[in-house]
């Protein structure tokens, strides 16, 4: 003879279940360095130490980066495809590339010094860079997307923040 189990404790009616709601979603409490796309229907951020990208008009985040270290100051390229942010996976901040959806992560600084990306050329091909490198004052650079070359366009003892081509 065959036993059957009752759990009186999950059982719940068919009634009760259509009067069930599903939780809401909680608000994202702590996101960063906000980044509107290009076409303004995104925004990419900082959060938990990943970037991150939702609708602009709201709705849900999806990580573009999953690194146990920390991934900040996404910036867009021009066409909407990729993401410019920095991440200290290596000890220091270096700029690394992800498609806007997510995927290979792949590196563009190897420079021992603190890279952040402030924005793309209107080509796509360069990132304006504020780092330094090998003087005690701040600069801004340029970095060739497919080379990673970089040309310095100005240096100042002043941090230069938020700076556009």
């Amino acid at each position: 003879m065959k036993r059957a189990l009752f759990f009186p404790a999950l059982a719940v009616s068919a009634s009760a279940m259509a009067q069930l709601e599903p939780p809401r979603p909680a608000p994202l409490i702590g996101a960063r360095s906000l980044s509107l796309s290009p076409d303004g229907s995104e925004i990419a951020f900082s959060y938990l130490g990943d970037v991150w990208v939702a609708p602009s008009k709201g709705g849900r985040a999806m990580p573009v980066t999953t690194n146990v270290e920390m991934e900040d100051n996404p910036v867009w390229s021009p066409d909407g495809q990729w993401i410019a942010f920095t991440t200290n996976r290596h000890g220091n901040n270096d700029i690394y590339l992800v498609p806007a959806a997510g995927g290979q992560t792949r590196r563009l600084t190897w420079y021992t010094g603190s890279d952040i990306p402030a924005d793309w050329s209107p080509d796509g091909k360069a990132i304006l860079v504020r780092e330094t490198r090998d003087d005690p004052n701040n600069g801004l650079y340029t970095i060739d997307v497919a080379t990673g070359r970089t040309k310095q366009l100005m240096l100042d003892m002043m941090s230069v923040g938020s700076a556009k081509f």
